[in-house]
């Protein structure tokens, strides 16, 4: 059992519109303590749910497995990401992606027992998108102006791992758990420009400890910052 387990994540509550624009990172960094691997794999394996007291695996059929996930989802267990659809652009994907409400309660179901052994397992990097997506979807609850959040992946595998559309403006995010991913990820978010919709500031979220600027409309955003 993980035993004193903290009720919230160790970042700060920014006040402020998350834009993704470099101004914004700025002023989000300055009132931030530099991004650290430890601290973020702690809030991961941690959670914010009640302990589990007991969890039991069963087989079951498709349509219960259905409805379970169907109430999982009312109850905010689990979130489905829907994928970003357009009518300009054609075959994409149409399934839903599943997200854990909260990572501490999936680490504990799927056995990693320690924050280490979570960081330094082969599915750290699972986890860490898992984080980010629902601190983007909890910045967005918290935000007065709407925001949809969605997807991108089509029929070639070219993937998007998250669209914020808010004020009319598309602003795509890749999630990468290294402190230097490659800057040539943001060249799959042209496929965006392929519709009239404008796109905004993205960028790539990962575990830099500052904000980089990469080109006019996106950076390397530390991941304490979202």
């Amino acid at each position: 059992m993980q035993e004193g387990k903290a009720r919230s994540r160790p970042f700060l509550l920014f006040s402020g519109k998350l834009d993704f624009s470099l101004p914004c990172l700025l002023k989000r960094q300055a009132a931030s303590k530099k991004n650290d691997i430890v601290d973020v794999f702690e809030s991961i394996w941690r959670g914010g749910m009640p302990d589990v007291l007991q969890a039991d695996a069963a087989e079951i059929s498709q349509p219960t497995a259905k409805e379970w996930l169907r109430i999982l989802q009312g109850l905010g267990i689990i979130y489905l990401l829907p994928p970003f659809s357009n009518n300009e652009l054609k075959r994409l994907s149409k399934t839903p992606k599943l997200y854990f409400c909260d990572t501490g309660l999936c680490a504990y179901l799927s056995m990693w027992l320690t924050r280490d052994t979570l960081m330094n397992g082969a599915a750290s990097g699972h986890y860490f998108e898992n984080y980010v997506v629902t601190e983007l979807i909890k910045n967005y609850s918290y935000s007065p102006d709407r925001a949809n959040l969605t997807y991108y992946r089509d029929s070639n595998a070219n993937e998007i791992d998250v669209i914020v559309k808010e004020n009319g403006l598309i602003h795509p995010l890749e999630i990468k758990k290294s402190a230097n991913p490659d800057r040539r990820e943001i060249k799959k978010y042209e496929r965006i420009d392929k519709t009239k919709l404008e796109r905004g500031c993205g960028g790539i979220i990962c575990m830099c400890e500052e904000v980089i600027p990469i080109d006019r409309k996106n950076c390397f955003i530390p991941c304490n910052l979202i």
